[in-house]
C-alpha cells in the first residue's frame, strides 16, 4: 500500500509541476506537498535527499503569488534561488530537521 502512495505522490508531483508551468502557478503548492509526502514515505532511503527539493516549488509559488514573476528571466532567478536553498540543505545535511515536524506527530 505504501508503494502505491509513494509512486502516486511522485506522479502527482511531476504532473503538478507540469500543470504549474502550463496552466496556473497554484499547482506549485500541490507539488511541494507531494514532494514532501514522497520524501517522508521514502525517508529511510532517498527521502533525506529529496526533501530538499521541496524548496524549489515553494520558492516558485511564493514568487508567483507575490506577482514577482512576470518574465522568463524572473522565473529563472526564482528557480535559481530555490536550487541554491536546495543545495544548502543538502550540503549541510539539514534534511533531518525538515522531517521532525511530521515525525513527532507519530
Amino acid at each position: 500500500m505504501l508503494t502505491i502512495i509513494f509512486y502516486g505522490t511522485l506522479f502527482v508531483a511531476i504532473l503538478s509541476i507540469v500543470f504549474a508551468i502550463i496552466v496556473s502557478y497554484h499547482f506549485y503548492w500541490l507539488a511541494a506537498v507531494a514532494i514532501y509526502t514522497f520524501s517522508l514515505i521514502g525517508g529511510f532511503s532517498i527521502g533525506q535527499a529529496t526533501v530538499a527539493l521541496v524548496f524549489i516549488p515553494i520558492v516558485m509559488g511564493i514568487g508567483h503569488a507575490l506577482k514577482r514573476v512576470n518574465t522568463n528571466l524572473e522565473a529563472l532567478v526564482y528557480l535559481g534561488f530555490g536550487c541554491i536553498l536546495t543545495s544548502l540543505v543538502l550540503f549541510f545535511k539539514m534534511g533531518n530537521y525538515l522531517f521532525y515536524a511530521v515525525v513527532w506527530l507519530f
